[in-house]
């Protein structure tokens, strides 16, 4: 059966910033809907701005496998939202942080799934304050969890819903996502490759070649008297990751615990007798050296730059 692609219905925008008159207006449009998925999945406390789109389903005639949805996004709200992070220059040109997650939930199932992106189309330029532009896609072909609609055979008496979060500047998820960094375009800084995707997880990305190291292609200059968190989540059998951080001309070691985790860098190399302003040229992620690893898999990495942490923490 030829795959079906459904379009989203009217799209409503929450802002994880929004202010109690805007939340009002949203409840009076879609009252069940907001109320029935609250923002609550622990990996997403990374996003900075959600969209909510309704899902037409009138041109399904059967809830086959293979079940495909288009959203457009309005270039309008994505400028909108660089501008919002428009004196953050991304040293690595890459800007990950504007390629959108997306998840999927209904009335008969609220708990929010990932989804696949399989395309990206109609890419347009967009300015990003005095660090320049980039291009990027404003229409996303995802295919639905499991390829169906919730809901079998009674699938259009429930609504659905798809969401579409914003994350913070330098936040990478690992969510089958081919644009941004993951899984293919990392620095390997031994084996091949370092990342590799696998459906056998119900999220993230299996770390398959075990002490190979992950590298956040970044240089971040940094005030050791201010704090300087590295977030991340994941998992391993044997112990939890070790991130090595390059100061020049030396490189510094540190186990950290396993979950989901922040861990003050500033802290870890002042302990080590450093102070002052630094360059750290790299931060490597491995499994490697804490125990005897089987399997090891990663959710996301989140450096949060000094240049954003107040804004991210405490909305300054």
């Amino acid at each position: 059966m030829p795959p079906t692609r459904l379009n989203t219905g009217d799209t409503i925008v929450l802002t994880m910033r929004a202010k109690l008159a805007l939340l009002a207006f949203l409840l009076l449009l879609l009252p069940a809907g907001f109320a029935a998925f609250p923002y609550n999945a622990g990996w997403l406390k990374y996003a900075d701005m959600r969209l909510v789109y309704k899902i037409d389903t009138s041109g399904v005639t059967s809830n086959e496998p293979n079940i495909y949805v288009t959203v457009d996004i309005d270039p309008t709200v994505i400028q909108e939202y660089i501008d919002s992070w428009s004196n953050i220059c991304d040293e690595a040109n890459k800007y990950d942080w504007f390629y959108p997650t997306f998840t999927y939930a209904s009335t008969q199932n609220s708990s929010q799934r990932m989804l696949k992106v399989v395309e990206y189309n109609n890419w347009q330029t967009f300015t990003v304050g005095t660090c320049g532009s980039i291009e990027l896609p404003t229409r996303f072909v995802l295919l639905l969890p499991d390829g169906v609609l919730d809901g079998g055979g009674d699938y259009q008496y429930i609504d659905h819903y798809v969401y579409v979060y914003f994350k913070y500047p330098y936040a990478d998820d690992f969510y089958d996502n081919p644009v941004g960094y993951a899984p293919d375009e990392y620095y390997v800084v031994s084996g091949s490759p370092i990342i590799e995707y696998t459906k056998s997880w119900p999220r993230g990305h299996y770390l398959n070649h075990l002490g190979a190291r992950l590298r956040i292609p970044r240089t971040f200059t940094v005030d050791l008297s201010k704090p300087f968190l590295f977030c991340y989540s994941g998992t391993a059998d044997g112990g939890g990751p070790t991130i090595y951080v390059k100061v020049p001309p030396n490189e510094y070691r540190f186990d950290l615990p396993s979950g989901e985790k922040c861990t003050n860098i500033s802290t870890l190399l002042r302990n080590q007798g450093l102070s002052g302003t630094v360059d750290i040229t790299y931060i490597d992620l491995s499994y490697y050296g804490v125990g005897i690893i089987e399997w090891a898999y990663l959710d996301y990495v989140w450096p949060i730059p000094q240049s954003v942490f107040r804004r991210i923490l405490y909305g300054s």
